[in-house]
């Protein structure tokens, strides 16, 4: 939930034209502010004649046969929005790449953070709205940060790609992406904090792992991620 900003104009209007014409103010193409997922995990392979059930294994954060408690339940449907709504493979592709002066590229970018800023709206109004079981305030408190989250998120692509007036020099330009570079990292420091909280939390409650994200449970499991 789970970025790339820093690499990036505002990609609009005049501004839009200025960063066509004067190239990418930041060299470094491979940070990915929006990338929030969790790394990559090693797949154990089962031993030769066992067949794994991805519904069976210890209880607790990282497995997959947790407890049916409210709180189990609650994750889920956590879980669920925000792997209906994040950005998916081809939106952080289309939104990392270079533009290369290419027009269509430009218009692709916008319509993109376009709907992922209406995404990530709209994951807020949901995640506010998903009641939380009695007695977990700290669940209720980590579902409303998460939610602050995502309306900040949104509202960074919102002003990447609003009308604006032309930046009159690249050093204007420059520092203009500088503020949506520095508002990037900041959420970036966020979202490894509100991570830090759902792994606290879901050892806490014995609630085990987002299973989208969860490279054992895909390969046990048979479905795509």
């Amino acid at each position: 939930m789970q970025m790339h900003i820093c690499s990036k104009a505002a990609v609009s209007g005049a501004l839009l034209l200025s960063f066509l014409a004067t190239g990418p103010a930041f060299a470094n193409r491979q940070s990915d502010y929006f990338n929030t997922g969790n790394a990559s995990r090693a797949v154990v392979k089962p031993k030769q004649g066992v067949i794994p059930n991805p519904e069976m294994g210890r209880q607790g954060a990282g497995a997959m046969g947790s407890d049916r408690t409210p709180i189990v339940i609650w994750f889920e449907s956590y879980d669920d929005l925000r792997a209906t709504l994040r950005p998916t493979a081809e939106d952080r592709t289309i939104l990392t790449r270079d533009f290369n002066k290419d027009v269509e590229r430009v218009k692709q970018f916008i319509l993109t953070a376009n709907n992922v800023s209406k995404n990530y709206r709209m994951l807020a109004n949901k995640l506010r709205t998903l009641p939380v079981p009695p007695g977990a305030s700290k669940v209720s408190k980590y579902r409303n940060l998460q939610a602050d989250w995502c309306e900040d998120m949104a509202a960074i692509y919102e002003d990447m790609i609003r009308p604006r007036p032309a930046a009159r020099t690249i050093e204007e330009l420059n520092d203009e992406l500088q503020v949506i570079k520095q508002r990037a990292e900041i959420l970036c420091n966020t979202s490894k904090n509100l991570q830090a909280m759902d792994l606290d939390l879901r050892r806490e409650f014995r609630v085990h792992q987002d299973k989208h994200a969860d490279a054992l449970w895909q390969y046990v499991s048979g479905k795509p991620k």
